[in-house]
């Protein structure tokens, strides 16, 4: 965030369009209508960072209700990225149920090139 003395704006450049709205509507209302689980996703972060608990609270419910074989990577990384504990253990109980699916699906598969590639990246040479 920005701030300019001589200025009536407030800039924020880390939260898309998008999910402000919402944001700001959840901070006036204490309500959020029609969030999907891809804005869910950018909401939960928003609202972690600005300390909104109970934005966080709705956020982390849709997703936990939503986690399929094509977000529960993303979905992962956000939790774990963000210490969020339930829904973590929620999308480690969905692979752990789905793991052939999981593991042979195309997002599985980019990601485990990425990280083979940041090892690789990573490693020490050999002398």
């Amino acid at each position: 965030m920005k701030s300019n003395v001589n200025s009536s704006f407030l800039e924020i450049k880390d939260i898309q369009i998008r999910a402000f709205k919402p944001l700001l509507q959840y901070i006036y209302t204490d309500e959020i209508n029609n969030i999907d689980e891809t804005l869910a996703k950018e909401l939960i972060v928003a609202a972690i960072k600005y300390d909104i608990k109970g934005l966080a609270t709705k956020c982390e419910e849709i997703l936990c209700k939503n986690v399929n074989v094509s977000n529960v990577i993303e979905i992962f990384e956000i939790a774990d990225q963000h210490n969020i504990t339930q829904l973590k253990s929620q999308t480690l109980e969905f692979v752990a149920d789905h793991a052939s699916v999981v593991m042979n699906s195309k997002k599985f598969a980019t990601k485990e090139l990425e990280q083979s590639k940041s090892l690789s990246i990573q490693s020490p040479a050999d002398d």
